[in-house]
């Protein structure tokens, strides 16, 4: 046996939202890493665990640093994919996916009277295992299992997610939504006589989780809330920073 660290990869979104003069919604993206590290007891050859977070725009095109998202006009009053997510990593416990939505206010002054409402709904899309598709909250009906190289345990994977779907809205003050990810809850694990064990290890082959951040801005066409009161003329922007924490 041998002590290790096993890195958690966190990674800040920083996006900002504005409505020009032609009607469009733009975000701009500054992203920064931070690794925090803790200490898990691991086999020799097991590797340590790990995770990532890639985030996407509507064209599925990486963010990076300083660069312009331009979102159509049709994210008002209807809902829109601002921007999706692939969670890469090997852990096999719980793990939680969370984003931190600012309010959208008027020309970079958080002092403004004027902000833009608007709902987020986080959605899980899939869960893979190399290029294939597992199950959401339900044990596998796969016919075989996969044998895991490092442990020599079979595996037939399932996942477990919470969060996914709920809608928030956001006004005044930021709100945090978050996805529960656990391959543990339904995933069934046996050894090669397929007889049924308690797996303990903490790691598993290399998955995939892949979601959707879908947002309907409360303004409608002609610039104005719910109550036809147009909003002011001007540049208008939300904060949006997303991490990843494991136990």
């Amino acid at each position: 046996m041998r002590k290790a660290l096993a890195a958690i990869l966190m990674l800040s979104l920083l996006a900002v939202s504005v409505v020009n003069a032609d009607g469009e919604l733009v975000v701009k993206s500054e992203a920064s890493k931070v690794i925090t590290a803790y200490k898990s007891l691991i086999t020799e050859g097991v590797p340590d665990k790990a995770v990532s977070l890639r985030l996407l725009d509507a064209n599925d095109l990486e963010f990076y640093t300083g660069e312009t998202v331009m979102l159509p006009i049709n994210a008002r009053s209807t809902e829109y994919e601002a921007f999706s997510w692939v969670l890469g990593g090997n852990i096999y416990g719980e793990l939680t996916l969370s984003f931190s939505f600012g309010p959208m206010y008027l020309e970079d002054d958080d002092s403004s009277p004027w902000m833009i409402p608007y709902k987020v709904v986080l959605k899980h899309t899939s869960s893979r295992i190399g290029n294939t598709a597992i199950p959401t909250g339900k044990e596998s009906g796969a016919a075989t299992s996969i044998l895991n190289r490092f442990t020599g345990y079979y595996f037939k994977y399932a996942d477990s997610v919470t969060g996914s779907g709920a809608s928030t809205e956001v006004e005044s003050a930021s709100k945090t939504i978050s996805v529960v990810y656990n391959m543990s809850t339904y995933t069934k694990v046996t050894d090669v006589s397929n007889a049924t064990v308690s797996y303990t290890g903490g790691v598993c082959d290399h998955w995939n989780r892949y979601g959707t951040a879908e947002i309907t801005m409360d303004i409608t066409a002609d610039g104005k809330n719910s109550s036809g009161v147009p909003f002011s003329d001007g540049v208008y922007y939300a904060s949006v920073v997303a991490s990843v924490t494991a136990p």
